[in-house]
């Protein structure tokens, strides 16, 4: 006999079997006398089975329902038909059916651990975890509901909680494969809380069982960079490289191999993982290159790394990334001209909707240019250049800045401050405008101005530390002590080692007589700098008077 004939007669016998016992339950639920079924509860249960396993949920509810109409209280059944309606998303039905159970038998597990995840399902989490810790009050070893209980944790963002729950789930497994995955979930948390000694020890813990687990190894490496332990990453990056054969790791290990030694300035470890990284076969060799070439540039040896970029360039002519890596370098070594020739081709290059954002790179190169020219003292061409500037980007507010600071440093102060209202105009929120026109405003003795320029740099910055003492100095002209105090007393709030701030104050406190905090002042200075301003004198003063 085929198989594919013993299956079809294994069917129809169960469907021929499944047909009698509804028309069983259908008959003798319909008799006036109401005898006892003679259906047997397990035989019923067993059907269901059968059917909820075919996934014919249908007919486990038409099924479950009538005998249920008869038998009531078979809970074995009721919770069988409860999982066929949670399958068939009929949600509110399925919760129905589940405290029907649990009202006749409130520690029914199974029954309390469906609702949790029709209440889940609905988005009631709460609700869920609230029947979950039921559960588990009851049988502490319930495997599926504490594993259900922590997923709900993590998953609401209970990240206390869901440790609590992880630890508890780990406490009931041997299982390595499960372990692995409690252990990784619990390495992620720690890792979102920041408690970075639990996570080192949750991934090692892990690699005692699965020493070569890609995943963990990776997590752990980048843990280190995370923590800036770069010794302990290259460490294990070059483990797990001597060991791996895998292209897709080798590739993603070398790459942070490259990186990392970079970071600790080793350019010679650099250059050798950066020329293995050339040869690995699924390497972006254009990027390796480039990473190469500004390997070699950082490192002094600029011309090398010139001759690379100039190379790439022509080979790859429409690439801008490398365009821009031989503009910086060439704005490095101020060859204006070549930087502006090579924004040029980018401009071919790029689509029309990007040829503004070019040109505002260009306009700060020619800022740049000006600036430069100025420092030459070759003013008459550093005006011409800014006047290019312009013409590239009307709306580019470092260029006001920089024509601004250029006026202010030929003392042309009232222009410096036209030129720094326009960048104001155009950029309300740069602190670093607001500080430059203040120092304009203090150069004509424009107080009033120089007071509102400064609080108007707090107010973008609120941090800005230097906008906060020019403001204590100004107060300090006007002998407003108690404002003075004040603006240093927040100076120090915001930057407890600010020495100007605290020298400052202890000179005020001495000439109002509080020699005490005065000295106390001084001497912080004199622990952190010992040579700072006239602090020892200060000291001596202070301690000699005293005896």
């Amino acid at each position: 006999m085929s198989t594919n004939l013993l299956v079809f007669l294994i069917a129809l016998i169960s469907a021929l079997a499944l047909i009698y016992m509804i028309y069983a339950i259908l008959l003798e639920s319909s008799s006036p006398k109401k005898k006892e079924l003679q259906v047997t509860p397990k035989g019923i249960v067993e059907h269901a089975k059968i059917l909820f396993k075919q996934k014919k949920y249908k007919l486990v509810e038409k099924l479950a329902y009538k005998y249920l109409e008869i038998k009531p209280e078979h809970h074995e059944l009721r919770l069988i038909l409860a999982k066929a309606l949670y399958n068939e998303d009929s949600i509110y039905d399925a919760v129905k059916e589940a405290l029907t159970i649990l009202t006749k038998d409130e520690n029914n597990s199974d029954a309390r651990l469906l609702l949790a995840r029709c209440y889940k399902k609905v988005n009631q989490p709460t609700k869920a975890i609230a029947e979950l810790q039921e559960i588990i009050k009851h049988d502490p070893d319930n495997m599926s509901a504490s594993q259900e209980l922590s997923e709900l944790y993590v998953e609401s963002g209970q990240k206390t909680s869901a440790i609590k729950a992880l630890k508890h789930l780990e406490s009931l497994t041997e299982n390595n494969g499960e372990l692995l995955q409690i252990k990784t979930t619990l390495a992620n948390l720690y890792i979102e809380m920041e408690n970075y000694p639990e996570a080192f020890d949750e991934l090692n813990e892990i690699l005692e069982i699965y020493p070569e687990d890609t995943e963990t190894n990776k997590k752990l490496i980048e843990l280190y960079i995370k923590v800036q332990n770069y010794e302990s990453a290259i460490e294990t990056c070059e483990n797990l490289l001597a060991v791996n054969e895998n292209n897709s790791l080798s590739l993603w290990i070398l790459n942070n191999l490259v990186n990392l030694y970079y970071l600790t300035k080793n350019i010679d470890k650099t250059m050798e993982y950066a020329k293995r990284l050339l040869e690995h076969p699924f390497s972006d060799k254009l990027k390796t290159k480039t990473y190469i070439a500004k390997i070699l540039i950082s490192s002094g040896k600029e011309q090398e790394g010139l001759e690379m970029l100039n190379e790439l360039s022509e080979k790859n002519n429409e690439n801008i990334e490398v365009k821009k890596l031989l503009i910086d370098t060439y704005l490095n070594k101020n060859n204006f001209i070549a930087a502006i020739e090579l924004y040029k081709q980018i401009v071919d290059l790029v689509n029309p909707l990007e040829v503004k954002s070019v040109h505002t790179e260009m306009s700060n190169v020619f800022a740049k240019w000006a600036r430069y020219l100025f420092e030459k003292r070759e003013l008459n061409e550093c005006f011409k250049t800014f006047t290019i500037a312009i013409q590239y980007d009307n709306a580019n507010p470092e260029i006001y800045y920089e024509l601004g600071l250029v006026n202010y440093e030929i003392k042309n102060f009232n222009e410096a401050i036209i030129q720094l209202k326009k960048a104001i105009s155009i950029n309300a929120n740069e602190p670093k405008y607001y500080m430059a026109i203040a120092d304009c405003y203090q150069s004509i003795g424009n107080t009033f101005e120089q007071k509102d320029s400064l609080l108007a740099a707090i107010n973008v910055d609120e941090n800005n530390t230097t906008a906060y003492f020019k403001l204590a100095m100004l107060y300090d002209g006007q002998h407003d002590k108690a404002s003075e105090i004040h603006t240093l007393e927040k100076i120090l709030e915001l930057e407890p080692q600010h020495l100007d701030a605290k020298y400052q104050l202890a000179l005020i406190l001495e000439s109002q007589g509080n020699k005490e905090k005065a000295l106390e002042l001084y001497r912080e200075i004199e622990s952190i700098d010992y040579n700072f301003k006239n602090v020892q004198k200060n000291i001596e003063m202070l301690t000699s008077n005293n005896e």
